[in-house]
């Protein structure tokens, strides 16, 4: 990793970046109030493009308590087996992550209080309605190893 504070400069503007647009934690309010049910908002009923994005987002929260949480009831493709045959979980649960940060290597971990939940997009969540998974791909190992494991199932 660049030593210069211009190359941690660049990865914080970078976590900041990330942090706005990848969550790893469910909105409290929108734990308390996840009825999904109301209709999606329209850019009509809104005198604004800001108050338009806000309702969005709340719209987008409220939808990841019920599609972006992982099953804590496993199913088969859950798990990987190792050359032992013993039997892992694969993705989950995932640590929590109390404050985001860069570690020595310049990897970027963003906030997770949730250990179940995918990383999602609000906006994404409210123009798709089910469940994503956001991931940034910052190496090419990463990106690879990623498109081996879509292309093998």
């Amino acid at each position: 990793m660049q030593s210069s504070s211009r190359g941690w400069s660049f990865l914080r503007d970078h976590h900041h970046y990330l942090d706005s647009i990848i969550f790893e934690c469910i909105d409290s309010n929108a734990l308390d109030n996840n009825d999904i049910s109301s209709s999606f908002p329209s850019a009509k009923d809104f005198d604004n493009t800001e108050n338009y994005m806000d309702a969005l987002h709340t719209y987008g929260n409220c939808i990841a308590p019920n599609r972006q949480l992982h099953s804590q009831n496993h199913n088969p493709t859950c798990f990987k087996y190792s050359k032992e045959g013993t039997r892992q979980y694969r993705f989950f649960p995932r640590p929590t992550v109390e404050k985001p940060f860069i570690n020595e290597l310049g990897i970027v971990h963003l906030r997770r209080e949730n250990e179940w939940v995918n990383p999602y997009n609000p906006y994404i969540s409210a123009a798709i309605g089910s469940n994503h998974d956001l991931s940034f791909l910052a190496t090419k190992a990463k990106a690879l190893s990623l498109l081996y494991y879509i292309i093998r199932r």
